[in-house]
């Protein structure tokens, strides 16, 4: 698992992740532009983003055949477009976030 923790206005980009519990976890990251990344084939969730403070933007990130969701990101995240999900257990994205397959 990737883990980002609690630091100001970072950029999380071009990152690849699969086979672990828990893809990327970016809850408590503040102000973070999450671009570009593929978080596929984890045991429950791909990617998970939630504000802290300052909105989190989510960008052109792929999350495929996870266990359980795809990208979960929490009410306040800034969808910034072009994610895609597919394949999931649960749920592909959250309902704030458009995902295409």
């Amino acid at each position: 698992m990737w883990i980002l923790g609690i630091q100001q206005n970072n950029l999380v980009s071009e990152k690849s992740i699969a086979n672990t519990r828990i893809g990327m976890d970016i809850r408590d990251a503040v102000g973070a532009y999450v671009a570009e990344n593929d978080a596929s084939g984890n045991i429950l969730d791909g990617l998970l983003v939630g504000p802290s403070g300052v909105p989190n933007v989510v960008r052109q990130n792929n999350a495929d055949n996870n266990g359980v969701h795809g990208i979960v990101a929490s009410e306040g995240v800034i969808d910034g477009g072009g994610n895609t999900a597919s394949g999931n257990g649960a749920q592909d994205c959250t309902p704030n976030l458009s995902c295409a397959p």
